[in-house]
């Protein structure tokens, strides 16, 4: 039985990490295998207009940063990414809300379903009348849950 390839992680403090892999089994690999892996390292110019700073580079792009931007900006690349999901989820809740309340509804909750595996399930109930602890709590037991009052309610 063979095991994995012989693979690397080179880290620097200012230019990040960097993955290497052997075309050699871990059990196989000699020195001379890591040499020409640690030879194989080289340092990239930041792709962002305008920035110098360097990225550390193994086998390819940088994990986890096809755009080859240093940390700096590939942290602010994620923020802005984030931001923009969060904005589309905000204005789908917005949505499904005001089709609710024109309905007549006036009150949310949020109940959350822990289960023994390990899943968590967020179930978003509407009411025309502010639920009572008592009644979240039996529709959380209703569903198996194990904590019972992980539930939050909210005025629409």
């Amino acid at each position: 039985m063979r095991g994995s390839r012989l693979g690397l992680q080179a880290r620097h403090r200012i230019a990040g990490s960097a993955r290497l892999l052997s075309r050699r089994s871990f059990e196989r690999a000699t020195e001379a295998d890591i040499d020409a892996m640690l030879r194989r390292l080289r340092l990239q110019r930041c792709r962002h207009p305008g920035c110098a700073r360097l990225n550390l580079v193994g086998d390819g792009k940088p994990l986890g940063n096809e755009r080859g931007y240093c940390e700096r900006h590939r942290l602010q690349d994620i923020a802005v990414s984030a931001a923009r999901e969060q904005a589309k989820l905000d204005a789908e809740r917005a949505r499904s809300d005001g089709l609710k309340k024109a309905r007549g509804f006036r009150y949310k909750a949020t109940l959350w379903i822990h289960r023994d595996h390990g899943d968590d399930a967020g179930v978003v109930l509407y009411f025309v009348k502010k639920p009572a602890a008592a009644g979240l709590r039996r529709e959380a037991a209703r569903r198996r849950s194990r904590i019972l009052d992980d539930f939050h309610v909210e005025k629409l």
